[in-house]
C-alpha cells in the first residue's frame, strides 16, 4: 500500500481517494494497457485535482473523457460523474464528450464529441461551462497564458 501521508502531500485541498487509484493504475498498468474508471468530474475542475491532471497530461495518457455534467448515472446517489479512459502509452489525441443524458449513452444514441491533439494537454487548462443556451455543458479550453485566450 502506498504511503498515504506522502501521497496526500501531493494532493492539496480536498483529497479524494480515487486520485490514488488512478495514479497507481497508471503506474502499474503494462505498456499499451488501458484503464477505465467512472470518477467524479470535479477532478478536472478543482485545484485538488491539479496533480492528477498534470500526471495525465505529461504522460499523454488520456484517450477519452465522457463528462456527464449534472446528469445523474445512479438513481440513489447524487454524483457528478465522468468516464475516464486512459492508456499507459502516450496518445496522439483524445476525445471529449459532453453527455447531457445518461439514457443517450445507454441506448447508443449518438452524442457529439470533439477530438484534440494530446500535445495541447500541457498547454491548456480545462473548465466546464454552461452552453450559451444554458442547457448543455461543454468543455472550454483556455491557453494557460495570462488572460486565458479562448480557443
Amino acid at each position: 500500500m502506498p504511503d498515504l501521508p506522502r501521497i496526500r502531500d501531493k494532493y492539496y485541498k480536498q483529497f479524494d481517494k480515487y486520485f490514488i487509484f488512478v495514479e497507481q493504475a497508471i503506474r502499474k498498468t503494462k505498456d499499451a494497457g488501458y484503464i477505465c474508471y467512472i470518477v467524479p468530474n470535479k477532478f478536472f475542475k478543482v485545484g485538488a485535482g491539479e496533480h492528477l491532471r498534470s500526471l495525465i497530461a505529461k504522460g499523454r495518457h488520456l484517450v477519452s473523457l465522457d463528462d456527464f455534467g449534472d446528469a445523474q448515472l445512479f438513481e440513489d446517489k447524487t454524483i457528478y460523474s465522468s468516464i475516464l479512459l486512459l492508456c499507459k502509452s502516450p496518445q496522439e489525441k483524445f476525445r471529449y464528450t459532453g453527455v447531457d443524458s445518461a439514457d443517450k449513452l445507454w441506448v447508443g444514441e449518438e452524442v457529439s464529441s470533439i477530438e484534440f491533439g494530446s500535445s495541447i494537454l500541457n498547454k491548456l487548462r480545462m473548465a466546464i461551462t454552461q452552453g450559451r443556451d444554458g442547457s448543455k455543458s461543454y468543455l472550454s479550453l483556455f491557453i494557460s497564458a495570462p488572460g486565458g485566450a479562448r480557443l
